[in-house]
């Protein structure tokens, strides 16, 4: 029987790939934007097999990518509320420092798809059909 240790990956050293200035480029965010970029790519290829304008998809990342991050943030306010249930003042600005941590996919998910049925609704296309 195979060892667990050995169907693991090592996680990095650092949580971050490297900096310039005030920028911080993370293993998580690069991954997040690689992901983002091969499902456009897929929607793209699936668009136009079905007779669609693959540029389509470009556009609706206007509408998926904002409201996907709102959603991300949003669950992981809901979720760990206690982090930001102190003082009222201290609320409203810790809801919004996004630096300091705090997404939650399941958030993205459900954010990301509302945005993918206003753009749906807005190019009077069927969600079903572009998702």
């Amino acid at each position: 029987m195979l060892d667990a240790l050995a169907l693991t990956l090592p996680s990095p050293p650092s949580p971050v790939i490297f900096e310039v200035g005030p920028f911080a480029l993370r293993w998580y965010g690069l991954c997040i934007a690689l992901g983002i970029a091969a499902a456009t790519w897929l929607t793209v290829r699936e668009l136009n097999r079905r007779g669609y304008d693959g540029a389509m998809a470009l556009d609706a990342l206007f509408f998926i990518i904002p409201l996907g991050f709102v959603g991300a943030r949003i669950y992981h306010v809901v979720t760990d509320y206690d982090l930001y249930d102190g003082a009222p003042h201290s609320f409203f600005p810790g809801v919004f420092e996004v630096w300091n941590g705090g997404l939650g996919i399941y958030g993205a998910v459900v954010g990301g798809f509302l945005g993918l049925l206003v753009f749906a609704r807005l190019r009077g296309i069927s969600a079903l059909a572009f998702a």
